[in-house]
């Protein structure tokens, strides 16, 4: 669950105040297909209750056309933020795990801003009928990519990006004939292939019941040829477990932001050791995280570990003590993951023990054609449907991290105080812009 260190992208920003900071009260927005969630921090037992208190999301499973699903979405057609549903191409055909990358070449999503987003291969752009933009990185003859390209189409007709019907038309016999295509594919004939369910998905809203009236609906327009079994959806619960490790170093937080230039000395050679200072410190914090959450022995306080099998060193200001790790797993919504970050704001503002901190990590569904949505990006209706590029068939750990304190800072510091900081990685098939 750590950060990766050799990501060709590492982004690191923060912040000075908890309550009523913008950012972190739309974070979860950001990253709306999340298949694992990580909280650490030093054990405090009203906190771990409060955690555990929060209702555990729901998900279903249910396979299903993309035609049946995107007019279930238009149906729904409800703005309300707690009622937006977010829907992902599952990556496997059976089981409960959503940890694993799509077999298949073609992928998709609808995020919560009511936006469908398809990423295909060459072969089927070329039949798909549709227009959409080259993925593509790097340089040279990789910058041509292999000829998958992505397909943003908007959903509700309220957005200001709304199609015209001509377009809609032929968006809607486009996505039919490839739901067709699929299933004879699969059938191996062209009798009862009409609404044939040729996608396994997942999804889920801020209301279990927004999600349940649509899974109602797609079952309802499913064709009488097809089976109960295969229209039939699963409903599943978030894992909730719980972990702690004893007797382990736990380093004494204290962040800065990032040092400025024009805040410091015009000595050159002072600013480049500040900054080689600062990177250290949060280099070193974010390991101790991923290593927390691997449950690492080289925590241990009694870590006798030769130095030649390891060289890992425990933080420079550390106290002995017990960490909680609590983890959940499943389709995680954005709403669901909001309430996490608002309930560890409010616990480490208002704790009166300053060496209280916390960290949230969140993993991806790294098959996903979208990972993150930036903030000026999350309007609903949106004015710009267009996301990050990435490439869903690249094996590529996309996660983030936020630390949070209530620690003052060093009067001694030069640096200006902080109370959170927010890493996220990416690899070179992924991007932010």
């Amino acid at each position: 669950m750590s950060l990766n260190q050799d990501a060709e992208h590492l982004q690191i920003t923060t912040g000075t105040k908890l309550d009523g900071d913008e950012k972190l009260a739309k974070l979860a927005l950001n990253y709306p297909f999340l298949r694992q969630l990580d909280v650490i921090f030093p054990a405090n037992q009203a906190l771990e209750d409060v955690l555990e208190s929060l209702p555990k999301p729901r998900y279903f499973r249910q396979k299903v056309s993309l035609e049946q699903m995107v007019q279930g979405v238009m149906d729904l057609g409800d703005n309300d933020s707690s009622k937006r549903i977010s829907v992902l191409v599952s990556s496997e055909s059976s089981g409960s795990s959503t940890n694993s990358l799509s077999q298949d070449d073609d992928v998709w999503c609808i995020d919560p801003r009511g936006v469908l987003t398809l990423s295909v291969c060459k072969n089927t752009y070329e039949t798909l009928g549709l227009v959409g933009k080259r993925v593509a990185f790097g340089k040279g003859k990789s910058k041509q990519g292999d000829g998958r390209h992505v397909i943003p189409i908007p959903l509700l007709h309220t957005t200001k990006n709304a199609e015209s019907q001509k377009i809609r038309a032929r968006r809607d016999v486009s996505i039919k004939r490839w739901d067709m295509q699929r299933a004879q594919m699969n059938n191996g004939s062209l009798s009862s292939v009409m609404d044939s369910p040729t996608w396994n998905v997942l999804f889920s809203s801020g209301t279990n019941e927004s999600a349940q009236i649509l899974s109602d609906k797609i079952k309802e327009s499913s064709s009488s040829s097809t089976s109960d079994s295969e229209s039939k959806p699963k409903v599943e619960d978030t894992v909730l477990r719980k972990k702690f490790l004893a007797d382990v170093h736990i380093p004494v937080v204290q962040l800065s932001s990032y040092p400025s230039r024009q805040s410091q000395s015009k000595n050159s050679e002072e600013y480049e050791d500040l900054l080689e200072d600062w990177e250290h410190d949060m280099e070193a914090l974010f390991e101790w995280i991923g290593l927390a959450g691997f449950g690492s022995q080289r925590l241990k306080a009694n870590d006798c570990t030769d130095s030649y099998v390891s060289s890992y060193e425990v933080p420079s200001r550390s106290v002995i003590g017990t960490v909680t790790h609590l983890q959940w797993t499943g389709f995680l919504e954005s709403s669901f993951v909001q309430s996490v970050i608002d309930t560890l704001t409010r616990n480490i503002s208002s704790s009166s023990n300053t060496s209280q901190f916390a960290s949230i990590t969140g993993h991806t569904c790294s098959w996903s054609p979208i990972s993150y949505i930036p903030p000026n990006l999350q309007e609903v209706p949106p004015d710009n449907m267009r996301s990050p590029m990435r490439d869903p068939t690249m094996e590529v750990e996309d996660t983030w991290c936020l630390v949070m304190t209530c620690r003052e800072q060093d009067a001694t510091s030069n640096l200006s105080k902080c109370q959170w900081a927010l890493a996220r990685n990416s690899g070179r098939h992924d991007s932010w812009e």
